[in-house]
């Protein structure tokens, strides 16, 4: 929301064609006068990997767009008529390349030249705070339920970060906000026990389910925590737990399935990979009352098994972390170990076991 003087408008609008940008694009402008704010995005290169997803996660194929909010420097509001609030965007290109939504304001620089704060978040959300609320924290929000299809991975994928004290000679030059995770992303790899009653062939085409999960979480990209980073607060306990559809596993043709090649098992390894996205939970079973965490269903050629995997004690999803399952299967049970990384580091794995019903 542009609370500048209309004047700034006025003189401002030859300008309005540098709104198209990309992380290399620079613009010529008057060199006292209004400038506007060229924004870019970046994320950390973590994808829906047997897609094969553009590393910034932000194609033009996400149509949600960006959001972001643009405030005097250390400031988190409107403060003397300048601020500009859930301006947003769309995605133009594979590299986060930004252009201006049809129908919103062009941001500027305050006519003081003073710097500003740019805070961004994606998938875009419409405001529908009233009242004193602030307009930007989100309540409600949530991931998809399906999520087998490149699309829905991506628009469960919320991302946001903040571009801090951007001053006004950065104005010639795209600036870019950089982006990073907020959910928590959950990957199962299924992996056959390499008997000949179960093979990685028969693990082609298997459906995963995720379930027991909270989808729904409250977010306000203008909050932030010691480190500068925005909190994503604690999901919504609406007492609703809900499945998600991580898809069906992928099919691969090998010559032998006993004995596969360096090339044929990355293949299949690849295939036989499914992603999700949840908010930040805590999940907890017991002995009395395990909590089913995964379903695999095997298809119809191979006698279409179930597979349960419960947990019996807690499983905490944090936010910004990942947490791979590998599940082993065989041909009456499966075990799984958990891996916990934060996109960078590794932590120690832990042993589980489930049983075929």
């Amino acid at each position: 929301m542009n609370r500048q003087q209309s004047i700034i408008a006025l003189l401002a609008a030859p300008l309005l064609l540098l709104t198209a940008c990309s992380s290399d694009d620079t613009a010529t402008v008057a060199p006292d006068g209004p400038a506007p704010i060229l924004l870019g995005t970046s994320i950390a290169p973590t994808t829906r990997a047997n897609s094969e997803l553009q590393a910034t996660e932000l194609s033009a194929a996400n149509t949600d767009g960006v959001g972001t909010f643009i405030y005097r420097n250390t400031k988190k509001a409107i403060d003397n008529e300048y601020g500009y609030e859930n301006v947003k965007y769309t995605i133009t290109g594979t590299d986060g390349d930004l252009t201006l939504a049809t129908g919103e304001t062009q941001p500027y620089y305050p006519m003081q030249k003073t710097s500003v704060d740019v805070y961004g978040y994606a998938p875009y959300l419409a405001v529908t705070a009233t009242g004193t609320d602030p307009k930007y924290k989100f309540t409600g929000c949530t991931v998809k339920n399906d999520q087998s299809t490149d699309l829905g991975y991506m628009q469960s994928d919320f991302v946001s970060g903040v571009l801090s004290n951007l001053t006004y000679a950065n104005r010639t030059q795209t600036n870019v906000i950089p982006l990073n995770h907020r959910l928590c992303k959950i990957i199962v790899k299924l992996t056959a026990v390499g008997t000949l009653t179960m093979l990685p062939t028969n693990l082609m085409g298997a459906q995963i389910t995720l379930h027991n999960i909270k989808t729904k979480f409250d977010f306000n990209p203008v909050a932030t925590d010691a480190s500068g980073d925005p909190i994503v607060s604690n999901v919504v306990a609406d007492g609703t737990n809900t499945d998600i559809n991580m898809g069906t596993t992928g099919t691969v043709t090998v010559a032998d399935a006993s004995s596969l090649t360096t090339d044929e098992k990355n293949e299949v390894d690849k295939a036989l990979t499914l992603y999700a996205v949840i908010p930040p939970q805590t999940l907890t079973g017991s002995d009395a009352s395990p909590l089913d965490l995964f379903t695999v269903t095997l298809n119809s050629a191979n006698n279409s098994a179930v597979y349960n995997l419960a947990t019996k004690g807690t499983q905490q999803f944090e936010a910004g972390k990942q947490y791979t399952y590998t599940i082993t299967v065989d041909a009456t049970k499966l075990s799984f170990t958990t891996t916990i990384t934060d996109w960078t580091k590794d932590d120690a794995d832990q042993g589980h076991t489930g049983t075929a019903k």
